[in-house]
Formats: structure tokens, C-alpha cells, sequence
């Protein structure tokens, strides 16, 4: 026991190398926790504001005001679409011109920040539709709060926002992938693990991104389903 004791002793050290398999020295960067719970700022912050403004819109005294207009339903909605998008790209670009103050040159320099930013205003424009539909369907701007909150944090929560997506079970992943949240997340998990887009995790990375795209245009047609249904119902 002694003599292999003393052989394990004078034996020499063995040197270890890890890989930089993501290209940030192996770890997350601090940026990409920014990146990771957006969407749930996005969710609350437009639903809750927009959603209430578009309620306020529809109280019968407005309602019937804006039906007296020279202006035809259809480019007011237009109009209030656009006024929902430049609120949505200014809470967007206030957001990231924060971030970019607090992470300074590890953002900056990234070298899939493009795809962040592409990534992230995609999912702004998902949670725009999601809070203009929520702002059509409620009919009392105090419901706004009570509705949003929680579809919020469900939506966050089932789809990888709080707890990453690794640990949710395939049937819980399977429920989410048919919510646009849930593939902001796989793109943004693919920018954390690979710092270089290129190749195979490219192509991931816009198929998921063309996937939200897709989604923008399934929830844009259930606004002007909605639209429509409440113009025959007047």
C-alpha cells in the first residue's frame, strides 16, 4: 500500500483541455439572459398598454364617433395598426439601447447580435397582435389586467422564458411549439450554444425565425377575422 501510494504521488500532473464549443469560453453570456426573458416584457408591457387602448376604443361613444368619420373601418384598424407598431418598435429599440448600455462591449461586439435583434423584433411583432386580438375580444379595460397577467406568465412559463426548455417534458414542448414563443426561444437557445451562425445551426436558426414569421401571419388573420365579425355585428 505504501510503494503505490508513492507511486500515485510521483506521478505528474495531467493538463485538461476543454473546448470553446459555443465560442464564448464556455459559458452563457450575461446578454443572453436579456435576450432570454423579453418575451414575457413584450407580452405584459404591450398587452397590458395597447390592449387598454384598443378597449377604450370600442366604448360605444368613441365607437360611435369613429363609425361617423369620413374614414372607412378598415383604414382605421390600419391606422391603429400602425400606431401599435411605431408604440411596439419604440418600446423595442428603448429596450435594447438599455441592454446595449449595461452590457457594453460583450453585446456589441457579439457576433450573432444581428440574429438576437432579428429574433427579438419578430417576437415583438408576435406579442403587437397578440395584444391588439386580446384589445378586440375584452370589453372592459379593467379585464385587461386580469386576463393578460396571467396568459402572460403561462405562455412564458410553457414555453421555456423561466424554465428552460431542456427540462420540459416532450408533451409540454409538443403543446408549445404551436405558440410563437416557444420558437423565439429555441432560436435564441441555438445563439447562446453557438457564437458563429453557420452551416446546420443556421439553417436551425431561420427556420425557426420563418416559423414566427409564419405565425405572424396566422395571428394577422385571426385579427382581421375578428375585425370583420364585429363589423357584421354592428
Amino acid at each position: 500500500m505504501p510503494e503505490s501510494c508513492q507511486k500515485v504521488a510521483e506521478q505528474k500532473e495531467s493538463k485538461v483541455t476543454l473546448d470553446d464549443v459555443n465560442g464564448n469560453g464556455g459559458k452563457t453570456p450575461a446578454y443572453a439572459y436579456f435576450f432570454e426573458f423579453i418575451p414575457y416584457l413584450f407580452l405584459a408591457a404591450l398587452g397590458v398598454v395597447l390592449g387598454k387602448i384598443l378597449a377604450v376604443f370600442r366604448k360605444k361613444e368613441i365607437r360611435n364617433r369613429m363609425m361617423a368619420s369620413s374614414f372607412s373601418m378598415f383604414r382605421q384598424n390600419v391606422q391603429i395598426l400602425l400606431g401599435f407598431l411605431l408604440m411596439g418598435s419604440v418600446l423595442y429599440f428603448l429596450s435594447i439601447l438599455i441592454a446595449a448600455l449595461i452590457y457594453r462591449k460583450d453585446m456589441l461586439s457579439a457576433a450573432n447580435l444581428g440574429y438576437y435583434l432579428l429574433n427579438s423584433y419578430v417576437d415583438m411583432l408576435a406579442a403587437l397582435e397578440f395584444a391588439f386580438i386580446i384589445g378586440l375580444l375584452v370589453k372592459e379595460e379593467k379585464r385587461v389586467d386580469m386576463i393578460i397577467t396571467p396568459l402572460s406568465l403561462g405562455i412564458c412559463f410553457l414555453c421555456g422564458v423561466f424554465v428552460p426548455q431542456a427540462v420540459l417534458s416532450d408533451s409540454v414542448q409538443k403543446v408549445a411549439s404551436f405558440l410563437p414563443v416557444h420558437w423565439y426561444e429555441k432560436v435564441n437557445n441555438l445563439l447562446i450554444d453557438h457564437a458563429e451562425i453557420t452551416g446546420e445551426v443556421g439553417q436551425q436558426v431561420w427556420q425557426g425565425i420563418g416559423i414566427q414569421v409564419l405565425f405572424l401571419f396566422a395571428l394577422a388573420g385571426i385579427v382581421l377575422a375578428i375585425v370583420k365579425y364585429k363589423q357584421q355585428e354592428r
